[in-house]
């Protein structure tokens, strides 16, 4: 008797919990979905990217044309994702400014400016398969802007 009653609450509780793991499904058939935590709609989790990304950034080219990727703290402070942020949103404004200021900074970088001597603005595309796969060559790509990193006798310094 002991036994059965506890298989009968195991079963029960059991039922219970699968219950409460897929009844937030329901949500995916509403017109308007309320987002929630853990389950989220929210366009940044739930929007299909279809296998792709864009990305601007900054490169560096040195006389010998070899590129090298800029980091992000050229243009500004904070985390990665915002400055990233404020790259793009610059880049679509007025890319020349965005580059100019990445020169003046480049200039007065000790370390990358001695072999840098071109900046450009980049957007381009990356597929996510390939990228992840070992392929990280973009499946496009603008040069939305190029321009010369001018060192004088302060940025030397």
């Amino acid at each position: 008797m002991k036994n059965r009653l506890s298989e009968r609450l195991a079963t029960g509780l059991s039922l219970l919990m699968i219950l409460a793991v897929v009844w937030p499904v329901h949500s995916n058939w509403v017109r308007k979905p309320q987002d929630s935590f853990p389950l989220s709609h929210y366009p940044m989790f739930s929007h299909d990217r279809q296998g792709k990304a864009d990305m601007t950034y900054l490169i560096g080219v040195a006389a010998d044309g070899k590129r090298q990727y800029l980091p992000y703290t050229l243009v500004g402070t904070g985390g990665m994702n915002q400055v990233r942020k404020t790259i793009a949103k610059r880049a679509k404004k007025d890319p020349a400014a965005l580059c100019q200021k990445v020169a003046k900074a480049l200039a007065r970088e000790s370390a990358l400016a001695s072999t840098i001597q071109t900046v450009k603005v980049v957007r381009s595309e990356f597929g996510f398969d390939r990228f992840f796969a070992g392929d990280q060559t973009p499946t496009r790509s603008t040069v939305l802007c190029s321009c010369a990193v001018k060192r004088d006798v302060v940025a030397q310094r």
